[in-house]
């Protein structure tokens, strides 16, 4: 399976850029002696290590989403299932080892190629036939796209960003595609088209505002959100603490809420 192949090295390597931010803190929060009171210079390292401690949280849950997209593509698996079945049932009737390769390759004629059975889920979820091509053979290109930066961020000793969008071959489909049609591929693959929580942090801004578990996030500031990426990056925009907009659905209801600007304070979830 080369995606699954591809999206768990995009994983290691974000990892890896996040275990660089707890090394490389820039220079200008590295303790110096300039004669700065030992109190202003501990209230330095504590902000530095919250903000390195709230980049892999953030980080961790972006991955934890990846994983949990890639269960489209453990479909393919069923494949080795199905063929273990067929040798199975042989062997019980007493059938040759010539008999058992004539059946697997039957049964391998009959089925179709994991590129048709991709091609079938995006058509089914409204593309054409050549809109549905053309998602393929993309995906493969921008998951080409996001090897090279990585590739390109290390030799550089640049550490990784996990929010640049560079990084990210969902955020660049989606800019590629539009929120309808970006919406149509996520139903294709059996996932999420919002942002689940999982839970909400105590005295957190979620907490406050209202936000429960179960609850699943759609707009915030009157942006579509799909994923924890669109979700933290929206966040991220405009002023820190400005009053901003969050819709989401509670048990089948459109509801809304108006919270701060800012970390939400919930942990999200991910679905198939």
């Amino acid at each position: 399976m080369p995606k699954l192949t591809i999206a768990v090295v995009v994983s290691l390597l974000v990892g890896f850029a996040i275990a660089a931010l707890y090394i490389d803190v820039p220079e200008s929060i590295q303790p110096v002696a300039t004669g700065l009171e030992p109190n202003t210079k501990f209230d330095e390292r504590l902000r530095a290590l919250e903000t390195a401690i709230n980049v892999e949280r953030q980080a961790r849950q972006l991955l934890e989403e990846e994983i949990f997209s890639l269960y489209a593509e453990l479909e393919s698996l069923d494949v080795v299932r199905q063929a273990f079945e067929v040798q199975q049932s042989a062997i019980v009737r007493g059938e040759t080892g010539d008999a058992i390769a004539e059946a697997r390759r039957r049964q391998r004629s009959d089925r179709p190629s994991e590129a048709e059975q991709r091609l079938a889920r995006l058509t089914g979820a409204g593309f054409s036939a050549a809109s549905a091509s053309w998602v393929v053979r993309r995906e493969s290109e921008l998951q080409m796209v996001v090897l090279r930066n990585q590739y390109d961020s290390m030799r550089t000793g640049e550490p990784m960003n996990p929010m640049n969008p560079g990084l990210n071959m969902n955020a660049m489909l989606r800019e590629e595609l539009g929120d309808v049609q970006y919406e149509m591929y996520l139903q294709a693959g059996g996932r999420s088209t919002a942002v689940g929580i999982g839970s909400v942090f105590e005295s957190s801004p979620a907490q406050t505002a209202g936000l429960r578990p179960g609850d699943e996030i759609t707009h915030y500031d009157g942006v579509r959100v799909f994923s924890s990426y669109d979700l933290t990056r929206q966040a991220m925009q405009g002023n820190e603490g400005e009053r901003v907009v969050v819709s989401f659905m509670r048990d089948g209801i459109a509801m809304q809420i108006v919270m701060p600007r800012g970390p939400l304070g919930v942990s999200t979830r991910g679905r198939r």
